[in-house]
């Protein structure tokens, strides 16, 4: 067993081997028939791995082979430690005697969830990074069913911009602020999601405001200045709060770890850029990206660590969206807007991101909308539910949720058929 550079085959290159004792010990721990010596110094290898950034090349398949390979990486929210195997059809398996060894997760029917991901608001510090805690995971029980593959839980890192977007009513059509078409426009809604960081507490004492950085450039400069704030800064942290920061931007493309912002530049996140997908499909661009700087390693320093890109209507226009769809959805609702207000009629829509609780269970409907009309004194409310699919899970899983949303409001559905037709002014005035 040896350590080798991280994003190399392990088979040529730098390398430090890793003592015959010192292996024994990673795998006894692993294996759940260590004691706690093997587990201190199974876990200083792999925290020291991490911040060498450095990855383990197992020697079960033995020379003349290329070696498998084990990530180093830390789980916060279960603040363990723990090796991710990296597995591909380029990459050799563990020999099957091997401790690191493990067949693919085999798919399972009771695992098959329909019902959307819950979106509950975040609890606890606007924060992400915590303290690392010297604890390695072990290997799970034989005796255990194999439950890792399992509905994707949602980033915390996601619904942290949901709650500024929220606070900030970015995801509402009341402000005149959030129909922006220039970069005016768009100033003003960052300067909204600078301010709602007030009152937001990311420590005992420490306060969004003074660590949210927006409309950031990817600039050395722009980087460098929120270095140098965390720098100023860190001595201010209480004990147990790691120091951290955030940047919010509009992108234009995102790749991998690579974020492209409106301007053209480009920002390398140190690992991959989390985006929704819808059936597995991903959402074109614009977005908007939350950013979560910090220190990455001894090595490295401060880098920018993880980064949540959202769907947005348009590039000054911060309404989020789930999908392609439900961004024409949102832009017809746009223009109609626009065309009702000329008669003394005002129609708006928000995107709640959170769910909402009703007595038949939660749901979160795609546009809650309020129509009022200033001559008659008519007012209405209703959901606009878009339909993006037609298949029998997508179907039977939004008729669930459409008998909790009519405990909200009437709802109203559009199929991308009828509003590739132009139908969807129609249905909003029987709706009205």
């Amino acid at each position: 067993m040896k350590l080798v550079p991280r994003n190399t085959d392990g088979s040529k290159g730098d390398f430090s081997l890793v003592s015959d004792i010192l292996r024994k010990h990673l795998v006894d721990w692993y294996q759940a028939v260590g004691d706690e010596k093997d587990h201190k110094l199974a876990v200083n290898l792999v925290h020291n791995a991490k911040k060498d950034e450095q990855w383990i090349a197992c020697d079960c398949l033995g020379g003349g082979h290329k070696p498998p390979l084990l990530s180093p990486a830390y789980l916060s929210l279960a603040g363990t430690f723990y090796l991710r195997r990296l597995t591909n059809e380029h990459r050799p398996e563990h020999h099957e005697d091997c401790p690191f060894f493990r067949d693919q997760t085999p798919y399972r029917l009771r695992e098959k969830n329909s019902e959307v991901t819950p979106h509950k608001l975040p609890e606890g510090y606007f924060a992400i990074l915590k303290p690392e805690i010297m604890k390695l995971a072990q290997a799970p029980d034989d005796a255990e069913p194999d439950d890792r593959a399992r509905r994707e839980a949602v980033p915390r890192l996601a619904k942290l911009l949901w709650t500024l977007m929220n606070r900030a009513q970015l995801n509402q059509s009341y402000s005149d602020l959030n129909s922006g078409t220039n970069i005016s426009g768009a100033a003003a809604l960052y300067q909204r999601l600078k301010q709602v960081g007030r009152d937001i507490e990311m420590a005992p004492g420490i306060f969004l405001i003074d660590h949210l950085h927006v409309n950031i450039g990817g600039g050395e400069a722009d980087l460098n200045r929120i270095y140098a704030d965390l720098c100023s800064t860190e001595k201010l942290w209480p004990e147990g709060h790691a120091p951290q920061s955030f940047a919010i931007a509009a992108a234009r493309a995102v790749k991998g770890n690579v974020l492209t912002l409106l301007g053209g530049d480009k920002v390398e996140i140190k690992n991959r850029i989390i985006k929704p997908t819808i059936y597995g499909t991903s959402t074109a661009p614009p977005f908007l990206v939350i950013i979560l700087f910090g220190q990455y390693s001894p090595k490295i320093g401060l880098a920018p660590i993880r980064a949540y890109a959202q769907p947005v209507i348009g590039e000054a226009d911060f309404v989020p969206v789930d999908s392609d769809f439900e961004r024409q959805a949102a832009l017809s609702l746009r223009w109609f807007k626009d065309k009702l207000s000329h008669q003394h009629v005002q129609l708006d829509f928000q995107k709640p991101v959170f769910d909402i609780k009703t007595k038949a269970g939660l749901c979160r409907p795609d546009f809650i909308v309020t129509y009022i009309n200033s001559k008659t004194g008519t007012r209405r409310k209703f959901i606009l539910e878009t339909m993006g699919f037609d298949t029998e899970e997508y179907l039977d899983s939004k008729s669930r949720t459409i008998e909790r949303m009519r405990l909200i409001a009437p709802v109203h559905t559009v199929t991308k058929s009828q509003l590739e037709n132009g139908e969807l002014p129609e249905i909003l005035m029987k709706a009205v």
